[in-house]
């Protein structure tokens, strides 16, 4: 960035009501904002010299790392941040070393929103996309929407400060800077996009928007839950799907943006489901969607079906034996009682088993049967149960190979 860009954002109407939405939450809107320090739970602090960042560390309270922060100024920049982010680029862009004058730190929230996102933060900014620009940035400022300290600044307040101090919903034009005060407090009419942005600039804005929405929509949606879990690979991948899947909720729930769409879908079950829908079968989106978990929950779900308990009547193994083991039967039956005197007088239901066994048998005749059946039987019954159980554990090896990283 150069000097002169740098200027022409510090007059951008969208960048000083971001500024203004930044110190609702971190500071003041008065000029005690630009000398206002963090105190932890204690009283508001202020420090008297803008020659430097005060570089006064104060303890977090209940913090169980026992971590200390120098957080000051308007926008609530740490020593640390200031030395190796902030200073060293104005340092740069002005020829000598700069303060920590109030002008510098609105000079300085230009340059961390410019190293916030990759560039994507001072881009949204610009273009008037205050979500995305908050997606953006409440990892560095933690006061916003959404972010891990936000107590009080909803996203209804945070729009009712960028509004009240000029921002518009699209590209605003540069405004003269008020020499008294670096942020100017009037209003501007809203002005249409000029020239649209580029796909670029819409990927990235849909990328943050999903971010920020991901895990209402994972709950309303669960087909792109794997999508908008933040170690999905996939929207990184294809950044078009982030445009996409955006562009197919908001239409199909009819309304002007995605917080409209989530606010629909939540309040009208109608909705939900031509949303759900409409995502389900968007040739784009489904191209990436694992509907019902993918291959991984196939491979999971036979596996189970495998595994899972059934009657023992359904076990191939079960019906070979019923068929093959009476042979066994017959052979041990044959040689123990067979040849034997069956008496007259004996009952016909007495009789009949010894009589199915037949005459004695030679003991040539015996040893080689005994061969035969014990060798198919016995042999039989063997090879199916092993076969069985090594395709099995085949099918289990297979599972864990291709079910990914835990």
């Amino acid at each position: 960035m150069t000097l002169a860009e740098l200027r022409q954002y510090l007059t951008n109407a969208n960048v000083r009501a971001f500024a203004r939405v930044l110190r609702e939450g971190e500071s003041l809107q008065t000029d005690d904002a630009y000398r206002i320090r963090y105190n932890g739970n204690g009283p508001r602090a202020f420090f008297d010299s803008f020659a430097d960042h005060p570089r006064i560390l104060v303890a977090i309270p209940n913090d169980p790392q026992k971590r200390k922060s120098s957080a000051a100024g308007a926008f609530q920049f740490t020593m640390t941040t200031w030395d190796s982010e902030v200073k060293p680029e104005l340092d740069r862009m002005f020829g000598r070393s700069v303060d920590f004058s109030p002008s510098m730190q609105e000079a300085g929230l230009v340059v961390l929103l410019s190293r916030t996102g990759q560039g994507a933060a001072l881009r949204m900014v610009v273009e008037g996309k205050l979500d995305e620009a908050i997606a953006l940035c409440r990892g560095r400022w933690t006061s916003l929407p959404g972010a891990a300290e936000n107590k009080r600044v909803t996203f209804a307040v945070a729009r009712a400060v960028y509004e009240k101090y000029g921002g518009t919903y699209g590209p605003a034009v540069p405004t003269p800077p008020k020499p008294a005060a670096p942020i100017e407090d009037k209003s501007t009419t809203y002005a249409p996009p000029a020239g649209g942005t580029t796909r670029k600039d819409a990927t990235m804005g849909a990328l943050a928007l999903l971010q920020l929405f991901g895990p209402v929509l994972s709950g309303l949606i669960p087909q792109i839950a794997s999508i908008l879990k933040p170690e999905s690979e996939v929207a990184k991948r294809n950044v078009d799907i982030a445009q996409t899947l955006v562009d197919t909720i908001v239409k199909a729930s009819g309304a002007d943006n995605l917080q409209g769409a989530v606010e629909k879908m939540q309040a009208e079950p109608e909705v939900k489901a031509a949303v759900q829908k409409a995502v389900v079968t968007e040739p784009a989106v489904l191209a990436v969607l694992e509907i019902g978990g993918g291959v991984k929950a196939a491979r999971e779900a036979d596996h189970t079906a495998t595994q899972a308990d059934k009657p023992f009547w359904f076990s191939p193994v079960f019906w070979i034996s019923m068929v093959l083991l009476p042979m066994v039967y017959w052979y041990v039956g044959s040689s123990v009682v067979g040849g034997i005197e069956i008496p007259s007088d004996w009952p016909w239901y007495a009789q009949l088993p010894l009589k199915m066994f037949g005459i004695g048998w030679s003991l040539d005749a015996r040893s080689g049967l005994a061969n035969l059946v014990l060798g198919l039987v016995l042999g039989g019954i063997c090879g199916v149960y092993f076969g069985v159980s090594v395709t099995q554990k085949n099918v289990e090896r297979q599972t864990d190979q291709g079910g990914g990283k835990a």
